[in-house]
């Protein structure tokens, strides 16, 4: 099924923050992102909009199990979350909504147990490395908030005068003495990183991630 969605900018942002605010499903988890948490709301509104449209019950395949989509026991996703699915069913006339993941898509379909055990295989790859990638972005977003306020603590009048970088905003810290050279390298270097995932770069390791969100903790404690 394919569903175009139109949309007002400025109303989707306004009830986006609102959710957030309220802790309303999806994408309320997500505000820390350099979108505010945005792609999750409008694969929702997406849904909503074909529920409305069709008035039938709709089965998103997806291999996420974010906690702003499913209610879950002891880091397992058990169901979606109850306010998904009343949503859904005021939008749609009483219709019903389910989340599946690929894997299980097959299953219902009668796929061998060697592809359907290969699928959920490279899901649950997929899901740990999707997870440490949010978690690092998460974390990233909040150290340079914390950077910023440093540098407005050390220099409001340079911080006001233009947009800063990353970069920037290090730069007048370790000229104002205020972190080491040890600190402006290390900030550089998962910088680098940062900047390869958002700009969807593959030339990098989980493992590099792992020890990027270790020194990030670090850093923050500096700081």
């Amino acid at each position: 099924m394919l569903q175009d969605l139109t949309y007002d900018k400025e109303k989707v942002q306004v009830e986006l923050i609102h959710r957030q605010i309220h802790g309303i499903p999806p994408g309320y988890k997500d505000g820390g992102k350099e979108d505010n948490g945005i792609g999750d709301f409008l694969i929702w509104l997406t849904i909503l909009e074909a529920g409305k449209t069709r008035e039938k019950s709709l089965l998103f395949v997806s291999g996420e199990e974010k906690p702003d989509w499913f209610h879950k026991s002891e880091g397992q996703a058990l169901y979606p979350r109850y306010e998904l699915m009343d949503e859904y069913r005021r939008n749609s006339k009483g219709q019903s909504f389910h989340i599946v993941s690929f894997a299980r898509l097959l299953n219902i379909f009668g796929a061998s147990k060697s592809l359907v055990e290969e699928v959920q295989k490279e899901e649950r790859k997929l899901n740990l490395e999707f997870s440490i990638l949010g978690e690092f972005v998460r974390k990233w977003v909040e150290f340079e908030r914390a950077v910023l306020r440093k540098c407005n603590d050390v220099s409001s009048k340079e911080v006001s005068q233009r947009f800063l970088s990353i970069g920037k905003m290090l730069n007048i810290l370790i000229t104002h003495e205020v972190i080491s050279k040890h600190f402006y390298n290390i900030a550089r270097e998962i910088s680098t990183i940062r900047n390869k995932i958002v700009h969807g770069q593959t030339d990098f390791s989980e493992q590099m991630i792992r020890d990027a969100l270790e020194s990030l903790d670090e850093l923050m404690d500096e700081l």
